[in-house]
């Protein structure tokens, strides 16, 4: 890729990622796969979304017909499963109360019918209404917070009941058929914590307090909440990271505490004493640690710290968070951990272990490390030249706890703003990849609204890869929507990046004040035949200014060498260059198809 001996410019050799500068041969990879098949770009797969028609949130009149069962509702924006409340200026239905959760089932039009519990609504048995109340009733949805971390039952025969996320505001959620319900019981406070173990749900709240839910064979039917089942020792009003074990054992930190649950006699039941054994203090970093993230690797724990006081909204202010990001490693077989490999940046913000490597992002720069244990390394940087930010100071990125994981042989990640108040804007923001094998990076996925930072801050709060194709992605903050909390999914099938699939190049010094350049001769070359979809190339003389269109290849276009897979344009396009950067945008007619370009050879012609 680059600046041929002849003059011509070559754009290929896409899975080497994004340059650290803008003067590299690629500024910005957007929305493309350059791994899978190396060699070739394709279009990805756009994210949806999973959860209930947000104008539900706004609440709506409705009426009670007792000898149907049925409530008619003004304005229906409402799905079976969702979880509503109930508000009204006089006395609710009877049986229905205000303050309780009720799950939407039997919906019909206008109409709908409540059920007790999830596994009711999926049943279509609703609750007997036995008059209309008085007064006007108001429905409303349960809203779903800012979103921590989501986890994968492991045990679930099932596609409802399979996964579960915690957010902000401690609310827990289970996913059923294409939506998320709310589950309340759990203990009152900021949900920080959440994880599956002896086919139960622990979720953390403030002050150490964990609440249990299930067995979760039973969710939705007779699964029920041990609120406040513990409380362990240490605090932290940003996350308790949680492991369960390949020791079968399940792992809690809470400020500079890591408590463990130990199942004594089978089967764990948080009812029964005797099934487990808790300890409060397994491990106790020394004074002024925090705890942010945590992985196993090998026998070992590496437990990711960072130093200081603010909370979230605060936590890039220089004087309350130390430029110190240890990471310790335990061997969990006493209380005692090896000195920590230190990396001299603002805390260990996630943690992933892959072939005995932890790799670390670290910091607020995007910069990643990796040890083996004993030393560390920068691994890769997200350069900052594609957010156009390489020389402005002020550009926290941010990386949550749980917004890290291997999926299609390369580490994601979630790349947040560091600012979830302010109008600043920093763009493109949304789940990143690394390669393990050499450390490129590139833009893999926008959320689901289309929002890159440049609309509204965004934070990405959970990642979890749920099959070879699939991906849970839970937002922590989406600037561009009214309600932040969502959960973005992307699955085999989903509609393909129409018009923001794209790589930039770098800006290319191609001429001189005295002797300017000319290109006429544009190669494109395919793996496939084009057929619905084509490629637009377009081009500008600066780093910053507007592109111009030079063409758009599709199958119409003037095949060059008697191949269906190359395509010429041989027009007078380009001239009096001195810097050119060119973009490249694969266009996708549908879900199912993607342009698979090899290359685009620029040519100076004769």
């Amino acid at each position: 890729m680059g600046i041929l001996k002849d003059g011509s410019i070559l754009l290929n050799d896409w899975s080497r990622g994004e340059s650290p500068s803008y003067l590299g041969d690629l500024k910005n990879i957007q929305n493309v796969d350059a791994i899978s098949v190396p060699g070739i770009i394709f279009a990805n797969q756009k994210m949806q979304t999973m959860g209930v028609d947000t104008a539900s949130y706004t609440g709506r009149t409705f009426t009670a017909d007792a000898s149907t069962d049925t409530l008619t509702v003004a304005l229906p924006v409402f799905t079976t499963g969702q979880a509503v409340r109930l508000t009204t200026t006089g006395t609710l239905p009877a049986p229905l109360a205000i303050n309780t959760t009720y799950y939407v089932t039997a919906v019909v039009g206008s109409t709908l019918k409540l059920s007790t519990t999830l596994a009711n609504a999926l049943a279509g048995t609703g609750i007997n209404i036995t008059d209309a109340g008085t007064g006007t009733h108001t429905i409303t949805g349960s809203i779903m917070g800012r979103i921590k971390k989501i986890v994968q039952n492991p045990a679930a025969s099932t596609s409802n009941y399979r996964y579960f996320a915690i957010d902000e505001t401690g609310r827990v959620w289970v996913q059923f058929q294409n939506i998320w319900s709310w589950l309340p019981g759990n203990a009152t406070g900021s949900g920080q914590g959440l994880e599956i173990w002896k086919g139960y749900l622990f979720a953390i709240g403030d002050s150490g307090v964990i609440s249990v839910y299930g067995a979760l064979s039973d969710v939705g039917n007779t699964a029920a909440w041990t609120a406040t089942w513990k409380t362990a020792t240490g605090s932290d009003t940003f996350t308790c990271p949680t492991i369960a074990g390949s020791d079968d054992i399940l792992y809690i930190a809470q400020g500079r505490y890591i408590s463990r649950v130990e199942e004594a006699v089978a089967p764990f039941a948080p009812g029964t004493g005797a099934s487990y054994t808790w300890t409060d203090t397994a491990l106790t970093l020394p004074s002024g640690y925090r705890i942010r993230c945590m992985c196993e690797n090998g026998v070992e724990l590496a437990i990711g710290t960072w130093i200081g006081s603010s909370g979230l909204s605060t936590i890039f202010a220089a004087a309350l968070e130390v430029k110190k990001a240890d990471l310790f490693f335990w061997d969990r077989s006493d209380t005692t951990f090896r000195i920590p490999v230190h990396i001299e940046e603002n805390g260990v913000n996630a943690l992933i272990s892959l072939n005995n490597f932890v790799y670390a992002m670290c910091g607020h720069e995007g910069r990643m490390y990796v040890t083996n244990g004993t030393s560390a390394e920068l691994f890769a940087s997200i350069p900052m030249s594609v957010f156009d930010r390489q020389q402005d100071v002020d550009h926290h990125l941010f990386f949550f706890p749980n917004a890290i994981a291997y999926h299609k042989g390369r580490i994601l990640v979630g790349v947040s703003s560091g600012d979830t108040t302010s109008s600043a804007t920093l763009s493109p923001l949304g789940v990143y990849s690394i390669d393990p094998k050499g450390g490129a990076i590139m833009m893999e996925q926008n959320v689901f609204s289309g929002n890159t930072g440049a609309s509204g801050t965004i934070g990405i709060g959970s990642i979890i890869s749920i099959s070879e194709q699939d991906l849970l992605v839970g937002i922590y903050y989406d600037g561009s929507q009214t309600y932040p909390g969502s959960i973005n999914r992307l699955i085999a099938g989903s509609t393909r990046y129409g018009t923001s699939a794209f790589v930039e190049s770098g800006l290319y010094s191609v001429g001189s004040s005295k002797e300017k350049a000319t290109f006429n001769v544009i190669e494109f070359s395919f793996g496939k035949t084009l057929s619905s979809e084509s490629v637009r190339l377009s081009y500008r003389r600066t780093s910053t200014g507007s592109y111009t269109t030079i063409c758009t290849v599709n199958s119409s276009t003037v095949i060059s060498d008697g191949s269906s897979t190359k395509y010429q344009v041989e027009t007078p396009l380009l001239s009096d260059l001195t810097d050119v950067q060119f973009k490249v945008e694969l266009l996708c007619a549908d879900s199912l198809s993607s342009p698979e370009l090899i290359y685009v050879h620029i040519k100076k012609g004769y």
